[in-house]
């Protein structure tokens, strides 16, 4: 875990899928007056996921839902917080927020996934059996995404071949089984906390997603032009976004 001091309200960061969370410190360096805490989710951060693999509370590669139980002692030691959830991270924090309502000041989803459509990569990693995934198929993977045309997706591929492929593959079938009843904009709706959605616009959530998230309610605030990685490609933008949200959050609108 990271921290980065200052002192306004706390925010919590959750990576998405293959991720490190040092990738959200470009938007973080245009919000210095709040408090971050930058989480690597279990298997991920590279040479730390290694360390942190050793003292994990489970022998075993987490569920979606056993990770947000865990994160849930967070943020009951830390208190009320924001929790901010790249794609992964965005259900994951969809998920404490349905068991914890009362120690989050807000939730802001960015690009969580909604449908299936959502899965590009996590729906490649499920296709495989756990065990090829991990003998090859993380490696085709990471492969394919280190040849693709946009350098943004080159990163990721980078990133991802230094997660663990058992975690992935786990994250990954969560994610799929999730999405596919198309359940998760309802979720997100009916949470107690304040929750907003932040896409990408026009490669981040699919349009189905955005069908869902308008039939249940929930408004999504869209950057653009930018793809799944709004964070990356626009900091300074996303940073407005994220300040916005916060000052909502400390009212009593829900943030919709």
């Amino acid at each position: 875990m990271t921290t980065v001091d200052g002192p306004g309200v706390t925010l919590i960061w959750l990576h998405g899928l293959g991720e490190h969370a040092a990738t959200f410190a470009p938007a973080i360096a245009h919000l210095p007056q709040h408090r971050h805490l930058l989480l690597d989710l279990p298997g991920h951060g590279g040479a730390r996921a290694l360390e942190a693999a050793a003292r994990a509370p489970w022998s075993r590669p987490p569920s979606i839902v056993e990770t947000a139980a865990h994160l849930t002692d967070l943020l009951i030691a830390r208190g009320p917080a924001v929790v901010i959830g790249h794609s992964l991270g965005g259900v994951i924090a969809l998920a404490l927020a349905e068991r914890t309502p009362a120690n989050l000041r807000a939730v802001i989803d960015v690009d969580g996934n909604v449908a299936l459509a959502d899965c590009t990569y996590s729906s490649q990693i499920a296709a495989y059996a756990e065990e090829d995934f991990v003998a090859h198929g993380h490696a085709a993977v990471c492969d394919r995404l280190a040849a693709h045309a946009d350098p943004i997706v080159r990163g990721y591929g980078a990133r991802m071949r230094t997660a663990s492929p058992a975690q992935l593959w786990r994250y990954s079938h969560d994610l799929v089984d999730a999405s596919t009843p198309e359940t998760s904009a309802r979720r997100r709706a009916a949470v107690a906390a304040p929750l907003s959605y932040v896409a990408g616009h026009p490669g981040g959530a699919s349009p189905r997603s955005r069908e869902l998230l308008a039939a249940a309610g929930v408004n999504v605030h869209e950057i653009a032009p930018a793809g799944h990685w709004p964070f990356v490609e626009h900091p300074a933008r996303f940073a407005e976004v994220v300040a916005a949200l916060v000052g909502l959050s400390s009212t009593p609108a829900r943030g919709r």
